[in-house]
């Protein structure tokens, strides 16, 4: 995908002549301040850098608008009308741009649409049960799980703008290179440069390294059960599971243990590994989730790993969990 970068000056008629002449002002590229496009101008995930603002009697300001993949313009126009003559509907009238769904969407499948905008983003999207930082993980895990990059763009911006850190998203692709395999994670690099670049992010900070957070409760015991199982027929992958998989990953202070499994449960589920999901859940359990925030996030995760795989996983949590 490609992030395409405009320059947009919005200009508009001078409120009044004025004699005075203005100051010049030189500022270096990167210290202007940037901030979210306005929705009611922009669908989509965009950013302006602005190169100058209005100063009085002038209306007119300007600035550079980075696009993030899928965001565009939804400039419009209102015709002059008369008030004592009401106006018919156009017959080719344009979609609502800003609507979740999009114009396509509402072009091409009113369906779909009604269920985005109305059940996805009008409901789901605003329930209490999950915080909105919590979605945004588990999202971008599901499509991460499930290489559905095309969506991951947008969905990593808005989990930064639901208060995911960058060094949180890059430890949770770390995470998800041992559940999903290392194809899926890597795939995803691109789109996490792009996203990184448009929001500028300080690819430097990612490599600061926090304090190990101590192992979880039942590590011991979880060790004692994987080795009973498989040392006997496969004391490597034993070795690296206790090793690599549970004394380095799961101890690293980007994700906190009630995040890690949040997105590995939310992985697994994606992927319709609910098998493997009875220890995670209680790991979760462990580390601060609750039944109802894992039954919510399985709800959520229907919506973008499927219905059926949700319905898998959250049998999964009946069985492990109870009713």
């Amino acid at each position: 995908m490609v992030i395409f970068t405009a320059t947009v000056t919005v200009i508009a008629l001078l409120a009044a002549a004025s004699s005075s002449a203005q100051t010049l002002v030189v500022s270096r590229s990167g210290s202007r301040p940037v901030r979210p496009a306005p929705a009611q101008n922009f669908a989509g995930s965009a950013q302006i850098e602005m190169l100058f603002e209005a100063v009085d009697p002038s209306h007119a300001s300007g600035g550079t608008v980075t696009f993030e993949p899928g965001a565009r313009t939804a400039w419009h126009a209102h015709q002059p009308q008369s008030p004592s003559a009401p106006q018919a509907p156009a017959p080719n009238a344009q979609p609502a741009p800003n609507r979740p769904s999009g114009p396509l969407q509402q072009r091409l499948a009113p369906g779909l649409a009604a269920l985005t905008d109305d059940v996805l983003y009008g409901d789901v999207w605003r329930r209490p049960e999950l915080s909105p930082r919590d979605r945004s993980l588990v999202t971008v895990s599901v499509l991460i799980a499930t290489g559905k990059l095309a969506q991951l763009a947008g969905h990593l911006g808005r989990a930064f703008d639901n208060g995911v850190q960058p060094s949180e998203a890059s430890g949770l692709l770390a995470h998800l290179a041992i559940y999903c395999g290392w194809p899926s994670a890597v795939s995803a690099l691109e789109v996490y440069d792009q996203v990184y670049t448009a929001r500028k992010v300080d690819a430097g900070g990612l490599r600061e390294v926090g304090p190990r957070l101590p192992p979880p409760a039942s590590d011991a015991a979880r060790a004692r059960a994987v080795n009973k199982a498989l040392e006997a027929v496969a004391p490597k992958f034993v070795q690296l599971t206790n090793d690599v998989v549970f004394d380095d990953l799961w101890r690293r202070s980007d994700l906190t243990l009630r995040d890690r499994s949040l997105v590995t449960i939310a992985a697994l589920a994606a992927m319709g590994d609910d098998d493997q999901l009875e220890v995670y859940l209680r790991l979760g359990i462990e580390g601060g989730l609750t039944r109802a925030h894992i039954t919510e996030a399985m709800t959520h995760l229907g919506f973008y790993a499927g219905w059926g795989r949700a319905t898998q996983a959250m049998t999964a949590v009946v069985r492990t969990l109870g009713k």
